[in-house]
Formats: structure tokens, sequence, C-alpha cells
């Protein structure tokens, strides 16, 4: 076993005084500093290729890329056990969703298991680590394992044989690496288990934690579980909690509701708010299926092209800076061309998906693909709003007399902010470098 070598370190803090949730901190991450919090920015094979190349002409230097993957499904694991297995580098990629030119940039790939990679995947969980290590620019995440008592795609599990997992990936990534390793924790866990997680990685050394939401959007509950999360860590760590850097992700764009709303409340977006450092990129969860084939009836659609018409626009949404709501596309334009792009390539998969000869076709070819890139241009958009977030907690240290007049923070988001906006203490912090960032 080789040392492990964190490659992270935390150079000065500087909380926000009206919303405590929002720290700045300067991180060193490898051979790179950031100011925090980051939102990174969703990038795949997934997303055609001329909207990936308006994207990457987006980025700026302190631009972070994340692709997200889950594996739950018997055939999913197969698949990837027979890729590495057979060595076969483009099914490799397929699976880690990225390419060269995609892993050429600040990427990062955030893997969620079901079940045990280790026992599903045999000997190729080492290889899929390799592969990680590999196409992973920026950040190794340690795959994480889903915990839940009843749902399908994750499993119960004691801390015990989890930590012993996190410590065989570490081991693994840990090898001649020179990459910053960030090692998981899940939303769901019992207190109890989460106790002794957090209080494994504070032996081992584990500064480096990424929260997985699983799909969850931020209300007062989730809210409750990353505040709890927060508050045992700092416990734990002690001294060394001002060491600890979270990385938030698979939050959920949008709740679920109202397939009819114009504006839908910012739910991954708000992440920044709730001690996140990273914000990573959104998941929506798992969709149940029905085999009702009247299922529109009960949600208020006189035919399933109608649903699935308002369902399309709901998950292409755009966040839109002026208001913090997700808005459809075709209600939005961009001053910027290369968004205003990325916006009329989503209005043009819309129209393709919408006009499609066979009703009845999978909506990978033009939904999932919608969707996707508007994950990209929404965390353009946020990364943008973000850095002037932070520029005026620097200069005014307080953030509300800026926040409070968004459209969303004045009507369904005033008790959130309400339950975001406590007192909090404010650390000491150095003038030098304050506008790195900027």
């Amino acid at each position: 076993m080789s040392k492990l070598e964190l490659h992270t370190s935390v150079e000065e803090i500087i909380e926000c005084e009206d919303i405590p949730g929002i720290t700045i901190k300067k991180v060193n991450i490898g051979k790179d500093y950031f100011w925090t919090p980051i939102r990174s920015v969703y990038l795949s094979t997934e997303i055609p290729v001329d909207i990936r190349n308006s994207i990457l002409k987006l980025k700026t230097r302190q631009s972070l890329f994340e692709a997200n993957r889950v594996i739950y499904k018997e055939k999913q694991y197969k698949a990837t056990k027979a890729a590495i297995a057979e060595n076969d580098d483009q099914r490799i990629k397929n699976i880690l969703k990225t390419n060269e030119r995609i892993s050429n940039e600040k990427f990062s790939i955030s893997f969620s298991f079901s079940d045990f990679p280790n026992q599903n995947l045999g000997e190729s969980f080492e290889g899929l680590l390799d592969a990680i290590h590999s196409f992973s620019e920026v950040i190794l995440f340690v795959p994480h394992v889903r915990y839940s008592k009843t749902a399908t795609t994750a499993r119960e599990y004691d801390a015990k044989p989890y930590c012993r997992y996190v410590d065989y990936a570490v081991d693994v990534l840990n090898e001649k690496n020179t990459k910053p390793i960030f090692v998981p924790f899940d939303v769901d866990y019992p207190q109890k288990i989460s106790g002794k997680i957090l209080g494994h990685y504070a032996k081992k050394g584990y500064v480096n934690i990424w929260v997985d939401l699983k799909g969850k959007w931020i209300n007062r509950n989730t809210i409750r579980k990353i505040r709890t999360f927060w508050r045992i860590m700092n416990k734990i760590f002690g001294p060394k909690s001002k060491d600890v850097i979270i990385y938030l992700t698979n939050i959920r764009k949008v709740p679920r509701r109202g397939l009819g709303d114009i504006r839908l409340a910012p739910s991954d977006f708000l992440g920044v708010f709730t001690y996140g450092d990273f914000v990573g990129a959104p998941f929506k969860g798992f969709m149940g299926y029905t085999n009702d084939p009247d299922y529109w009836l009960k949600k208020g659609y006189t035919s399933k092209e109608e649903y699935d018409r308002d369902l399309l626009r709901r998950e292409s949404s755009i966040f839109d800076s002026s208001s913090y709501y997700y808005i459809p596309p075709e209600r939005l334009s961009f001053r910027d061309i290369r968004l205003e792009n990325i916006r009329r390539a989503i209005l043009n998969m819309i129209a393709l998906y919408n006009n499609r000869k066979d009703k009845e076709a999978s909506y990978v070819a033009y939904r999932y693909k919608a969707e996707k890139a508007s994950y990209s241009a929404s965390g353009i958009i946020t990364f943008n709003e973000i850095n002037l977030i932070k520029r005026e907690i620097v200069r005014e240290r307080r953030i509300l007399d800026y926040v409070e007049n968004k459209d969303f923070f004045k009507n369904e988001g005033v008790s959130l902010l309400e339950e975001l906006a406590k007192p909090g203490k404010v650390s000491e912090r150095k003038d030098s470098g304050l506008f790195d960032f900027l």
C-alpha cells in the first residue's frame, strides 16, 4: 500500500455573514488553484459534437467538467465487466461517456453503483478504476455504493464493509498517482452509520469527500441532511475540518411537479448555498414506469403527445440568472452567440423529437440529448452567476441584498432563503489574492 497523498490543500477561508452555508475557499486541486464554490459543467459524448464544441468555447481557466454514471441494472454490470475484461477501448470510453478530446479538459467522472462493484465486477473492478484514473483529468472519484433500506437501485449495508471497500479502491487509485482522490458519502445514511464512516475517513486522513444526493432536490429535508452531515463531520474531524473539501453532486435539476409550469425552482443551483465547495452535474433520479396506457389522463392531459411535449420542455429548461428560475428554452435568448447556439440546438432537438414519425420511439435520440445539453448550458450560466456571488461576498461579506431580489427568492424560495440565512461566524481572511478567481 502506497502512502496516501491528497494532492489538495485549503489555503484561505472566507465565510459569508448572512448565509453561512456559503464559504469561499482558496483550494489547491492537484496543480491548479480554485476559489470555491465552483459549479462544474456537464460534458459527455451523450451531447452532440457541435454542442460540445460550443460548450468548450465558453470555458474559462476555472471551468471544471463532469460526467456522472449510475450502474444498477444487471446488463450494465455485465457490459462493464466484459468491456474491461476484453480491453475494448471504445466500449470502455462509452461506459465512461468520454473520449480523448473531452478527457484532455479539466474533466472527471463520478460513478455510483447499486451494489459493491468489486464483488459484481470481480477482477474487472480494478480495470475500471484504472480507466477512471486515465480519463479523469482533475479529480478521482472513488465509486459510490448507494445506500437504502428499500430502493431496488441501492442496498443496505454496515459501515465496516463499506469502509473496507473504500480503502481498497483508494489504494488502487493512489498507486503512482498525482491526482486528488475524493471518497464517497451517501446523503441517506442513518446517523450511526454516517458517524462510523466519517470517523474512519478522519482516521485515514480522507478530507476530500463527495456527497451523492442521488437525484434528490434541495428542499428543507435535504438541507437538514446536508447540515447533519456537515455538523457530524466538523465534530469528528475537529481541527482538521478546515481542510475538508466537500463536493455535492447528483442533485436533481428541478423538483418533480407541474409539467405545465414555465418557471421551475433551481434545485441543483441551490447546492452552492448548502456547504458545497464544488457542486457537480445534475441527476434526475430514476423515474418509475407504469403499465397504465392512459397514465397521462391522470396528469390532466388529453393525449400522450401533449404530455411528452411538456415533459420535454421541462427537462430541457435552462437556468435564467436574472430570476434564478429554470425556464423552457423557447422563452429565453442570450446575447452570447455561443450560448445562443446551444439554446437553438436544444430547440432543434425538441422539434425533431416532436416531429418524429415513430411516436413510440425511444426518447434517447432527441429528448435525452436535449436534456443533457440543457445541463451543460445551465452549468455554464450558474458557473458565471456563482462568480458574481463570490465577488459580492468578498466586497460586502454578505449576499442577502443581492440574492433576495431574484424572483425565485421573492416567491416560492422565500422560505428556503429564511432557512439558509442563519447567523454565522466570519473567519479571518487574508486580503492578498482574494480576487484571483474573478
